[in-house]
């Protein structure tokens, strides 16, 4: 049976074992590249929306253009009236996210969609915005209309020297009808629009330093962060990339998204709250933490309960060969062992305890065959079943006792210790014969005559200590049966033993009865 254990521990305990703590190691380094990669990812998220955001206003000042290159081309086809113009101007506005159009010449006069004359040479940025007849944008932070920042958007009308100057609003408007912050973020993050350079279009932070006209990089700078990593965040800006960085103002930690408006020479920058970024993160790795540590319990549960099956079957298994070998070793009538197992078990003992001391009693019952012959099998049967079940009462548990012939029992009794024990034990079997009585009416004294042999003194091994054990049961017999006899008479008196032997009978060896199972 330990052989069997050993083995389901080699092929199953031992492999679980070290597959289970191999798993918790994995598991708690996924666990740490999460939450890291986890960090990264929503970082990389926060900048992809950056870009929707930034291409919806793109994507807004394009609508306007094309609205505006629409007009401008019916303008240059047809000679129209001023309030056709004017109304023909108007349905940009009302088409698009444009608040003014001015129908303007070079010479410095203009007509705007409002059907007001407009003094075009009066504005601040006349001489730069037609220095050049291309059509381009144009960023002006006052657009001398409505006092608010705009991007300029100049288209030629025909071959002449007019354009369309639509005024597209670059201002919180903008932002607010197209920038939405994710859900949780609204009143932790901010938006500016820069141009290139970090000159602040418009923005939603409610601070003087970062106000419309500012410079977002000489802010971060002055309110204590790295210079060299701002003016390499700056030339990432000018290069139209994008990307984020993190930053410190007020004692607050944030990180930012930098991405351009296509078209516009103009950046969107994202800020948000680094507390709050964290408690998203935290709480994203939580969930994917939380699904791998249930697959991680479910995949050690699934080892453990094969486990546990293949126990209870090795369990089940080792009880069935157990009981099936029990079977096998114990004799049917009497409930002891049988020869085969009492001679093993007497072996084993003898090979694993050389130095021990032992005794080895062979009983063979008194006239047996005559029992069987005057009352009957039935009854001689009574007889072995009897002695059986009561001769295991005067020794230990450990010891042992066995039916090893038709009516012949041997004991083996372990540990005696000293000497002295032998000639105890000898007195206690020889008491119990004295006093064995079977049958429920009459009873019927049954007698045996029983050799006894030590161990290692008499033999070192079984089959010499059962011929001593053997030899002393003759011995027992030739004087008159019904008493024990030690091989050597260590027992007995120099006289004692004179006299059995002057008192010995003549006896034929019988034939051993066989044994009946």
């Amino acid at each position: 049976m330990k052989a069997e254990w050993k083995k389901f521990f080699v092929q199953w305990v031992l492999p679980v074992g070290v597959f289970t703590i191999i798993l918790v190691f994995m598991f708690a380094s996924f666990t740490a590249n999460i939450k890291q990669e986890t960090g990264k990812s929503y970082v990389g998220r926060l900048t992809e929306t950056a870009k929707n955001y930034a291409n919806m206003i793109s994507q807004s000042v394009q609508k306007s253009e094309a609205t505006g290159l629409v007009v401008a081309g019916l303008l240059s086809d047809y000679d129209m009236k001023d309030e056709v113009k004017v109304n023909m101007m108007s349905s940009i506005v009302s088409n698009s996210d444009a608040t003014s159009v001015i129908l303007a010449s070079s010479s410095g006069t203009g007509l705007s969609n409002t059907g007001a004359t407009v003094k075009i040479d009066k504005f601040s940025y006349f001489e730069e915005l037609f220095e050049t007849s291309a059509y381009r944008y144009r960023f002006v932070s006052d657009n001398e209309i409505n006092g608010t920042s705009s991007l300029i958007i100049k288209i030629p009308v025909g071959e002449g020297d007019e354009y369309l100057l639509i005024y597209y609003p670059m201002d919180t408007s903008t932002i607010k009808k197209n920038v939405r912050m994710e859900e949780g973020f609204e009143k932790s993050s901010y938006v500016f629009i820069t141009d290139r350079e970090g000159i602040i279009s418009a923005t939603t932070f409610d601070n003087s330093a970062y106000a419309p006209g500012a410079d977002l990089w000489d802010a971060l700078i002055t309110s204590g962060n790295n210079a060299a990593n701002m003016r390499r965040v700056k030339t990432k800006v000018q290069a139209q990339s994008s990307g984020d960085f993190s930053f410190m103002v007020d004692g607050g930690e944030y990180v930012s998204n930098f991405t351009p408006i296509i078209g516009t020479g103009q950046n969107l920058v994202t800020v948000y709250d680094q507390n709050v970024v964290n408690e998203f993160e935290t709480k994203e790795s939580g969930d994917i933490i939380n699904k791998l540590s249930w697959i991680t319990l479910v995949v050690i549960l699934f080892a453990l309960v094969v486990t546990i099956i293949n126990i209870v079957e090795l369990f089940v298994s080792t009880k069935d060969t157990e009981t099936l070998k029990d079977k096998a070793d114990t004799d049917q009538l009497t409930g002891l062992k049988n020869k085969l197992a009492t001679e093993r078990e007497i072996k084993e003992y003898m090979a694993d305890n050389p130095g021990s001391l032992g005794m080895l009693f062979i009983i063979d019952i008194d006239n047996f065959k005559k029992i069987n012959d005057t009352m009957g099998h039935s009854f001689g049967d009574e007889v072995l079943r009897e002695l059986g079940r009561h001769i295991g009462i005067n020794f230990r548990v450990s010891d042992i006792i066995g039916r090893t012939g038709g009516d012949e029992f041997m004991v083996f009794l372990k540990n005696l210790k000293e000497e002295q024990n032998c000639l105890r034990e000898a007195q206690k079997l020889i008491y119990f014969f004295r006093h064995f009585q079977v049958g429920d009416y009459v009873k019927y004294s049954v007698t045996a005559s029983i050799g006894a042999a030590v161990f290692p003194d008499h033999g070192t091994d079984f089959e010499s200590l059962y011929k001593s054990a053997d030899a002393a049961v003759y011995k027992s017999k030739k004087r008159g049966k019904n008493q024990l006899s030690f091989v050597d008479d260590r027992d007995r008196t120099p006289e004692e033993v004179a006299y059995a032997d002057a008192h010995t009978i003549d006896i034929e060896r019988k034939e051993e009865t066989p044994i009946e199972c």
